[in-house]
C-alpha cells in the first residue's frame, strides 16, 4: 500500500507539473486541469508494471525534459534550461543506460528551437555528466542500471482498454490535424516534439521488437487527448468521454 501511495504521488506530481507548464507555455491556450487529469488516468496501469519506481521516476524526468524544451523560447533563461535538459537526461541514464539513445533527440530539439551552439552543447554536456559524475563518486562505479524488461503480457492484457485508448487517439489526432493551423508557432513546435517522440518510440519498438519504452507514450498521448477534450464544444459528450476514460483505466489499474 505504501508503495502504491508513493507511486501515485509521483504521478500526481508529474501530472500537476505538466499541466501547469502546458498552460504557462501556451501549448494549450485554454486554462484547464484536464491535462493533469488525463495524465494521472493514463498513468494508473503503470503502477502495476515491473520496475514501477524506475518507470515513475523516468516519466517524471521525461516530463521535466519536455517542459524545458518547449520553454526554450526565452533566450534569457535558455542556458539554465539547456543545463536542466542535460541534467534530466543524465538522471534518466541512471535509471536505464539505454536512454543515451535520447541524446540525438535532445540535440535535435536544440537545433529545432534555434538554440544550438558550441556553448550550449558544452552546457548540455555538463548537465548530462553532472548526475553521472555524482553516481560515480557515491558508488565508485560506471556501471549503470537497466530497467527490468516490461511484461508485454501486462500491456496487451485487457483488449478493452487498448481499444478505448485507440478510439481516443483517433478522435484527438483528427481534431489536431484539422485545427493545427490555428495554433501559434510555439504551440505547433510543442506538438511537433510530441509527434517526434511517438515516432521514435514506435521505431525503437519495431527495430528491437520490444515494448521496453512503450510507457514513454503517456506524455504525448496525454497532451494530444487533453487538447481534444479541452477544445470540445459539446460539454456533455466531453464528460461522457472523460468518464469512459476514467472507468476503463481504473479497471486496468484494479485488475492488472
Amino acid at each position: 500500500m505504501l508503495k502504491v501511495s508513493g507511486l501515485l504521488f509521483v504521478y500526481f506530481l508529474s501530472g500537476f507539473w505538466l499541466n501547469y507548464n502546458v498552460i504557462k507555455e501556451k501549448t494549450i491556450k485554454m486554462p484547464s486541469y484536464l491535462t493533469g487529469c488525463v495524465f494521472i488516468i493514463l498513468a494508473l496501469p503503470l503502477v502495476n508494471f515491473t520496475s514501477s519506481w524506475q518507470v515513475a521516476l523516468s516519466i517524471l524526468c521525461l516530463v521535466c525534459i519536455y517542459i524545458e524544451i518547449i520553454g526554450m523560447k526565452s533566450v534569457a533563461a535558455s542556458k539554465r534550461r539547456i543545463f536542466k535538459i542535460g541534467f534530466f537526461l543524465g538522471c534518466l541514464m541512471l535509471f536505464d543506460y539505454t536512454f543515451f539513445l535520447g541524446y540525438p533527440f535532445v540535440c535535435g530539439a536544440l537545433i529545432y528551437y534555434s538554440q544550438f551552439s558550441w556553448r550550449h552543447f558544452i552546457i548540455q554536456l555538463i548537465g548530462l555528466l553532472y548526475p553521472l559524475g555524482g553516481w560515480v563518486i557515491i558508488f565508485g562505479s560506471f556501471k549503470l542500471n537497466e530497467l527490468t524488461p516490461i511484461n508485454e503480457t501486462q500491456v496487451y492484457q485487457g483488449v478493452y482498454w487498448m481499444v478505448i485508448l485507440c478510439f481516443f487517439l483517433l478522435l484527438s489526432l483528427k481534431e489536431l490535424y484539422h485545427n493545427y493551423y490555428k495554433k501559434s508557432e510555439q504551440s505547433k513546435k510543442a506538438f511537433n516534439v510530441l509527434l517526434v517522440i511517438c515516432i521514435l518510440v514506435f521505431l525503437y519498438s519495431l527495430l528491437f521488437n520490444t515494448l521496453q519504452f512503450v510507457y514513454i507514450l503517456i506524455l504525448p498521448f496525454t497532451i494530444i487527448i487533453a487538447n481534444y477534450l479541452i477544445y470540445m464544444k459539446h460539454t456533455k459528450f466531453r464528460t461522457f468521454l472523460l468518464g469512459l476514460l476514467i472507468i476503463t483505466f481504473m479497471l486496468k489499474f484494479l485488475n492488472p
